[in-house]
């Protein structure tokens, strides 16, 4: 053994001791974080279960309810809807469950924003997709494919 051996044994053995010390306030203070989070996910599961969203067009023709996902549940038609063509309608309808879809996805930011951070990449695509309106994977809907001719 050289001279120093003992030295560096000392100092290694402080180490571990001081670390043996710091151990217990580190382990209570990652089960503290652990539990402030898993009450976080809890408020957001809860959160979340109460998304969906409503909207009713301008002129009351149309009210549509969404889910949380974005899936149409509901449409109704208010009076003015009686005056109204098919082919006046269905882009009402449409433009209605867009304003309705807009506000689930604000809510979804609002719900999810304390569990992510305001700087995730996750919201920030979330944000983008309330921007544009649209998925990338999300085909639009030309006029010419809605069907007016129908007898309903």
């Amino acid at each position: 053994m050289d001279s120093d051996s003992p030295d560096l044994l000392a100092s290694f053995q402080q180490q571990v001791a001081a670390l043996g010390k710091e151990l217990p306030d580190l382990l209570a203070s990652f089960q503290q974080e652990v539990a402030a989070l898993g009450k976080t996910v809890s408020e957001t599961k809860a959160r979340l279960a109460r998304l969906g969203g409503s909207a009713t067009s301008k002129d009351g023709s149309v009210t549509v309810t969404v889910s949380a996902t974005g899936t149409l549940q509901r449409v109704a038609f208010g009076g003015p809807a009686d005056d109204l063509p098919v082919h006046t309608l269905a882009p009402i309808i449409m433009s209605t469950a867009r304003t309705a879809h807009a506000k689930v996805t604000a809510q979804m930011l609002t719900a999810v924003t304390p569990l992510l951070g305001p700087d995730s990449p996750a919201l920030h695509r979330i944000r983008e997709f309330q921007e544009t309106g649209e998925s990338a994977h999300e085909e639009p809907v030309e006029d010419e494919d809605i069907e007016t001719d129908q007898p309903w």
